[in-house]
């Protein structure tokens, strides 16, 4: 049994090895990029000191930015894009072990609304309430019990904001639904 785990444990090395090619074959980059509202930040690891092109393209493949980072072998940089046009950007690294890309979208922020709907007691009525930093999109619905739509309305909220509902001549189980471009906030049923 030892002679069989020894000899299985030397076949996986042996595979190993074959696979990779050598030993000490140089390790790829290592690239991340990450976007926070309008900041793209590259984290970059190689196992050697580099030259490191960063060139970040817009949706026309037209470069906006150029930078060369000489004999780093590892950064964080954060790029800020807060003075150019809404749209698809490509961000390109380049070093001797080749190229990167990734994509990042960089769109207005959405605004985070807070919604409440309150049943108004023994009704058939209620009061939906907003809350919203920034300028957002929301929708209003009221849905009968198979989903399909009786009400909706869209209104752009900007601070607080409020709706009211009068459902006593609609027949049978409503839901009242308030959703914003990010889902569905909250919904009720009466």
């Amino acid at each position: 049994m030892k002679k069989l785990v020894v000899l299985f444990g030397a076949l996986m090395i042996i595979s190993r090895i074959a696979l990779a090619g050598e030993v000490n074959a140089p390790k790829a980059t290592n690239t991340s990029v990450t976007m926070k509202g309008e900041v793209v930040k590259i984290f970059y690891r190689s196992e050697n000191a580099d030259r490191v092109k960063v060139t970040i393209y817009d949706g026309a493949k037209k470069a906006v930015f150029t930078e060369e980072i000489k004999n780093k072998s590892s950064f964080v940089r954060p790029y800020n894009l807060e003075n150019l046009p809404y749209g698809e950007y490509t961000i390109v690294l380049e070093d001797k072990n080749g190229r990167t890309e990734e994509h990042v979208t960089f769109s207005k922020p959405s605004a985070e609304v807070q919604a409440n709907i309150i049943k108004i007691r023994d009704s058939r009525k209620a009061l939906v309430t907003l809350y919203s930093k920034g300028e957002a999109e929301v929708t209003y619905s009221v849905l009968d019990i198979y989903n399909n739509v009786l009400f909706s309305k869209t209104q752009k909220v900007n601070g607080q904001a409020a709706q009211s509902f009068n459902l006593e001549k609609v027949r049978g189980a409503v839901t009242i639904q308030v959703s914003d471009s990010r889902g569905i906030l909250k919904y009720k049923a009466l």
